[in-house]
């Protein structure tokens, strides 16, 4: 005998508002991945392109999240008797290793790079990265109230929040290079 689950159970655990503040977190945080990535490319900053690398991570995230969130919505099948809600936490799963491997390798070129510190222009530096903190407090503003209704977008938000640290840290690193001319901080608050 089989058990019948009414789809309208699941369909309430997915909310489009989730989908939608996901989806402007999305563009935002690939405008600003842009922006990241040419002012640490100008101004020669670990941190800002760390920064941006990040960024790219949090966009793939997002991405993936918004697939996940599509994938939940199809319907309950006698196979899958719980739809494909499961879907949602092996996306947050592979969201969470993504920023790991993200992490190992700037920590790689950040312990490479302490050997040898090139010249960082960090008055420029300092102001892309202030640039992406205020990026990192209105994503985290547009996804605010979706991160109570999705898992994925709760992930979403995390990413962001980490995104959000490293922005601060490279504020940080470039006022102190900006002010002491010391170029290993570059290196040594890379995220």
């Amino acid at each position: 005998m089989k058990c019948k689950i009414s789809q309208t159970s699941h369909s309430h655990q997915v909310d489009d508002r989730s989908s939608q503040a996901i989806l402007r977190a999305l563009a935002l945080t690939l405008v600003f991945m842009v922006i990241e990535l040419i002012g640490g490319w100008v101004s020669n900053s670990l941190t800002l392109l760390a920064d941006s690398f990040h960024m790219l991570t949090d966009a793939s995230a997002m991405s993936l999240s918004l697939f996940v969130l599509w994938l939940v919505r199809k319907p309950i099948t006698p196979t899958f008797t719980y739809g494909y809600y499961r879907a949602e936490v092996l996306g947050a799963l592979f969201s969470t290793l993504m920023i790991w491997g993200i992490s190992g390798l700037l920590i790689y070129k950040a312990i490479l790079r302490f050997y040898s510190s090139p010249e960082v222009q960090a008055p420029l530096a300092f102001f892309v990265s202030t640039l992406g903190v205020l990026a990192n407090i209105w994503g985290l503003w547009i996804l605010h109230s979706a991160k109570h209704h999705s898992l994925n977008a709760h992930a979403t938000y995390l990413h962001i929040v980490s995104d959000l640290l490293g922005s601060l840290s490279a504020i940080f690193s470039n006022l102190i290079l900006w002010i002491t001319h010391w170029s290993p901080i570059d290196s040594l608050l890379t995220k």
